[in-house]
């Protein structure tokens, strides 16, 4: 059965699964900072929010978390064993404009 919406905040608070989702922020908050092209839609309200987190991942992780568990792949879920890390870095990735976003204030 899938997790409710109870159930995956309490997911989203484990130390092993909050653990998982910081090593992916910060893996793409250093290709977002590093490489990612000028081009990129959002860029600069992306690189601000990379360097927020590359600064102190351990406070983005918790919020990061949650965010991932409100995502699609995490809906057929029993536990946060059920999510590979490449589920967790695509959630991340299909994420990161909204937060980038509440990094700035929405600007």
């Amino acid at each position: 059965m899938a997790l409710n919406y109870a159930q995956r905040a309490d997911a989203a608070a484990d130390g092993t699964f909050v653990k998982r989702v910081m090593v992916g922020a910060v893996k793409l908050a250093n290709y977002t900072a590093a490489s990612e092209p000028d081009t990129t839609p959002n860029h600069a309200n992306r690189v601000a929010f990379a360097s927020a987190v590359l600064a102190n991942p351990g406070a983005y992780a918790p919020q990061l978390a949650l965010g991932v568990l409100t995502q699609g792949v995490a809906d057929d879920i029993e536990s946060t064993d059920d999510l590979t890390d490449i589920n967790v870095q695509g959630a991340l990735e299909s994420m990161w404009n909204a937060y980038a976003g509440v990094a700035d204030g929405g600007a």
